[in-house]
């Protein structure tokens, strides 16, 4: 719990300067403007075994999912600004360290660190006017793990919510797709703080 107090603090911390105006000082209301999330993520190797295993009925009416404590911990950085009025763009960047999966070795968890980098599209059900705003997203991105680079496909769920036109709060949940045989099937869920650029 004490990894997860400070990770909460570097988040707070490192959100709460980013504030800015554009060069003209005015708003456009319908694109999400250009903004920099710091987040808390948690990937989740096991339940996506269990899944892949079984089904994600049996997952769950089993109690084969995993708990937070079993999840690795860890930070993202995301660059996201508005395409299109309900179409987003964002990009991360995130680092975990614990128990990885990979899937030319399915049996096999080894401690080491998982660096990932996306780049997804975020379709938003509510323009951007609204305080709530829920999406789908999908993408492409890549992995490295002990030394193995892999690729994966991110599809996801998520909600942000718009405190004020500086900073919002998203809640995300992907389940990433390993492409390649040297990266591993996983779930990721994360919280970010987004401050305006």
């Amino acid at each position: 719990m004490n990894r997860m107090h400070l990770a909460l603090c570097l988040l707070l911390f490192f959100a709460s300067p980013v504030v800015a105006q554009d060069s003209e000082g005015t708003q456009n209301s319908e694109l999400r403007p250009a903004s920099l999330g710091i987040s808390v993520i948690f990937n989740d190797f096991i339940t996506a075994r269990n899944i892949r295993n079984s089904s994600i009925e049996s997952a769950i009416n089993n109690s084969q999912t995993a708990k937070l404590r079993n999840m690795n911990a860890g930070l993202a950085v995301t660059y996201a600004q508005g395409l299109l009025p309900k179409l987003d763009l964002g990009v991360t960047v995130g680092f975990t360290s614990g128990s990885v999966v990979l899937r030319n070795k399915p049996d096999q968890t080894k401690n080491i660190g998982f660096l990932t980098a996306d780049a997804s599209v975020q379709a938003k059900m509510l323009p951007e006017t609204f305080r709530l705003i829920p999406y789908v997203s999908a993408g492409i991105g890549a992995t490295v793990a002990d030394g193995y680079y892999g690729a994966m496909m991110p599809l996801g769920v998520g909600l942000r919510f718009r405190i004020s036109d500086e900073f919002s709060l998203g809640l995300q949940s992907q389940y990433r797709v390993a492409v390649t045989e040297t990266s591993g099937y996983h779930l990721s869920h994360g919280l970010t703080v987004y401050g305006k650029l």
